[in-house]
């Protein structure tokens, strides 16, 4: 397991039209896109990192893009997702979901096996193990 924490979420109508709806790694955010923010204080650690984050109540897990920061620390949440990423794991009408958050240290971390399951690969597993071991402050 990695961190535990609290995420929200955000949407189009929560982007601040002063950074013309730019997230702080330059790209245009989308609500759609399977992307995430992080706290300021974590992202020259996490910029550009896929972050696997599962709802441990249901089991649903979704690999998001860090792309972006947000003021929602001081809320005592750990990310922010975006609307689509959020929706993957819970609904969005609760606004707030507790998860199990941990670095994936490549964007593919999942395979189709040939039944159509997915597969986590051997190399993936045993880097997500090394993490477990290793929490941020």
């Amino acid at each position: 397991m990695g961190e535990v924490g609290v995420v929200s979420y955000y949407d189009n109508r929560s982007v601040d039209p002063r950074w013309g709806g730019k997230t702080k790694s330059g790209e245009q955010f989308d609500e759609n896109a399977l992307t995430a923010a992080v706290p300021p204080s974590r992202w020259k650690e996490l910029k550009g990192k896929k972050l696997r984050v599962t709802n441990p109540k249901t089991g649903q897990t979704v690999v998001v893009k860090v792309n972006d920061t947000g003021g929602f620390e001081k809320y005592g949440r750990s990310l922010d997702l975006s609307r689509a990423a959020f929706q993957a794991i819970a609904n969005p009408a609760k606004g707030l979901a507790n998860v199990e958050i941990e670095v994936v240290e490549d964007g593919d971390d999942k395979r189709r096996d040939e039944d159509g399951s997915q597969v986590q690969r051997k190399e993936e597993r045993d880097s997500v193990s090394r993490l477990k071991n290793k929490r941020p402050s």
